[in-house]
């Protein structure tokens, strides 16, 4: 259960001394408070023992919540036990690795820490550089697909969606328009699929120019991102 937003520790559930939380707090750049909610939300989802998996850890922070939650592990090098070999991998991460590696999402986390991070979060095979294959793969998670079949909103309306809405309608009064919401279906799939094709290309012109690279080593994505930073920063 979660309490004025702190999900409740177990009875009995390990606390932080004071010396733990000072380190825990240097580690991360968290205040004291904020360091305090982790780990109660820690201990909660650990049920008593002193590590947990990342996977079930990072889905229980509402902050954290959103399309790319499932790369989170990966970009904040928790997979595998935070880097403790095959044992740490089935044991998950202790406390300390957990609020180190969260550190680099607060807001006083040095630029330099958040560029490895957004690096390694496009970086989706993990092979150290970025192409336009990971950008496609990134966005095929944070483009949302225009469904015909729902009845909310779009977050950009195609002449598939109004197909399918007038398809619909007459489905309601005759019972006869499956073929059609099949095809506005597979016109939204084509329509969003050229979308995302579109600002992956836009995507990775403004980060490597234009026919200049393939790939980006994490060297250029911070020179990049550095630049890109410092132009809208005095804009």
């Amino acid at each position: 259960a979660w309490r004025r937003g702190r999900r409740v520790a177990p009875e009995g559930a390990e606390r932080l001394s004071a010396e733990e939380l000072e380190a825990a707090c240097a580690r991360s750049g968290f205040t004291q408070d904020e360091a305090l909610r982790l780990h109660e939300h820690f201990a909660a989802t650990a049920g008593g023992q002193r590590r947990v998996e990342a996977s079930e850890l990072l889905p229980g922070i509402p902050q954290l919540a959103g399309p790319l939650l499932a790369r989170l592990p990966a970009a904040l090098r928790l997979e595998g036990g935070g880097g403790c070999g095959k044992e740490g991998a089935k044991a998950g991460v202790d406390f300390r690795t957990a609020i180190s590696a969260l550190g680099v999402l607060n807001e006083r986390a040095p630029v330099d820490d958040k560029t490895r991070f957004l690096f390694r979060l496009y970086d989706a095979d993990g092979d150290g550089r970025i192409s336009r294959s990971d950008i496609r793969s990134l966005l095929e998670l944070v483009v949302p697909l225009d469904s015909p079949s729902s009845s909310g909103g779009s977050p950009w309306p195609t002449a598939a969606r109004r197909a399918a809405e007038a398809a619909g309608k007459r489905r309601e009064d005759d019972g006869e328009a499956d073929a059609e919401i099949e095809g506005a279906r597979s016109l939204a799939f084509k329509e969003r699929a050229e979308l995302i094709e579109r600002a992956v290309e836009a995507t990775f012109e403004e980060l490597a120019g234009r026919g200049s690279k393939d790939e980006l080593s994490l060297e250029q994505f911070a020179m990049v991102a550095g630049d890109l930073a410092s132009e809208r920063g005095t804009a």
